[in-house]
């Protein structure tokens, strides 16, 4: 498994016209564009058959914030701060699914 670090929402985005990611752990509050700003722009700029799966990370945990998290296009929450079984628990569930998209576009 590879990993990359952006310092925030404008280089994630950046990062992922130039390298195809199977999953991107997007921190909700960064600064400049926010992880809600730079998924919703991550969505708008995948074609459909390209969909990167979209992990938000944040401490808030109300369902208004869930529901905000939803709406722009993320796949799924981990709470921080991240332990690791829920981050496992999250890769098991997503990079599957990943994979198998990224073979079926050949």
């Amino acid at each position: 498994m590879r990993t990359d670090a952006a310092a925030s929402g404008r280089e994630a985005i950046d990062r992922l016209r130039l390298l195809d990611y199977d999953l991107v752990l997007m921190d909700r509050w960064m600064p400049g564009l926010d992880g809600v700003a730079a998924t919703a722009a991550i969505r708008r700029r995948e074609g459909a058959p390209r969909r990167t799966v979209v992990v938000a990370m944040s401490s808030e945990v109300s369902r208004e914030e869930h529901d905000c998290l939803m709406e722009c296009g993320t796949d799924d929450v981990l709470l921080k701060p991240v332990h690791g079984k829920a981050l496992e628990a999250v890769l098991r569930k997503w990079l599957p699914q990943a994979v198998e998209r990224k073979l079926a576009r050949g």
